[in-house]
């Protein structure tokens, strides 16, 4: 169940990060803020489900270029990476970790037995 603390802190965020008019369209704005001002908690199984999209395609409007790129590439260039050492004689490669800190950073770590 959303809060009103909770809806009003999501609006508040997306507007200083300036995605709540380029990632919203009027309907899903109206949605949200009419929840934030009026409601205690959100008890509607349907306007749950909505208020989750929205703010769902505001999480993603705030991620970085960098945090894109990495989720949309990275998962498969480890499935590559991890096949080639298999063939290559790395059977017990299958622990590769790829960590997005929360500054933004890259970690990795690999561990090989062979």
């Amino acid at each position: 169940m959303f809060t009103r603390e909770f809806l009003s802190d999501v609006r508040r965020q997306a507007l200083r990060k300036r995605v709540w008019y380029s990632a919203l369209d009027v309907m899903e704005r109206g949605i949200l803020s009419i929840s934030a001002k009026i409601i205690d908690g959100v008890k509607s199984t349907l306007l749950n489900v909505e208020i989750v999209k929205i703010i769902a395609k505001l999480r993603d409007a705030c991620k970085s270029g960098f945090v894109r790129n990495l989720e949309r590439h990275g998962v498969e260039r480890v499935r590559v990476i991890q096949a080639v050492a298999t063939k290559l004689g790395y059977q017990g490669l299958l622990h590769f970790r790829v960590i997005l800190g929360s500054s933004g950073t890259l970690c990795s770590s690999i561990i090989i037995n062979r």
